[in-house]
């Protein structure tokens, strides 16, 4: 029986973002730490919550209650995991770094939508889906970063 249900949520969601088509020009890193020192221009950080601070990994954050009696008693675990999907210009174009940011969220939110478990087996269920999105934008000499901070919350039976 699992400890914890949000390292194999945290894992699949990397994979599935890893797979999708509509992320194929993103750089997906986790916590912000990337195998390249690719410059971008677009993003989508898994497990971090803070565009601006690219050294600390926070996945987020779960809890769990017990879901029934008897034995063996299963536990209801709901959470939530940080992603930062970031896009940036050298135009100052606003919108258009904005507008890319979304494009990231959308992609998540599609992803979500085609299959609420990820992909991950042997819960008796496990549901995710986009939760709390805020939007920021910093103008910059060399032009503009975009971010949307989001959530991914998810509720498990394990």
């Amino acid at each position: 029986m699992a400890v914890a249900a949000m390292p194999a949520i945290l894992l699949a969601l990397i994979e599935k973002a890893g797979d999708a088509t509509a992320l194929s020009d993103r750089i997906i890193r986790l916590g912000g730490i990337g195998p390249t020192d690719d410059p971008g221009p677009h993003f989508l950080d898994i497990g971090r919550n803070d565009p601006a601070v690219v050294d600390i990994f926070d996945p987020g954050q779960h809890q769990q209650t017990m879901a029934t009696c008897g034995t063996p008693r299963t536990r209801d675990e709901t959470g939530s995991i940080n992603c930062v999907a970031t896009s940036w210009n050298g135009d100052m174009d606003t919108e258009q770094a904005m507008s890319d940011a979304f494009d990231t969220l959308e992609a998540v939110a599609t992803i979500l939508r085609d299959d609420p478990s990820l992909g991950v087996t042997g819960y008796q269920y496990l549901v995710a889906e986009i939760g709390s999105v805020t939007p920021e934008f910093a103008p910059f000499d060399g032009g503009v970063d975009a971010a949307v901070v989001f959530t991914v919350n998810y509720t498990a039976r394990i």
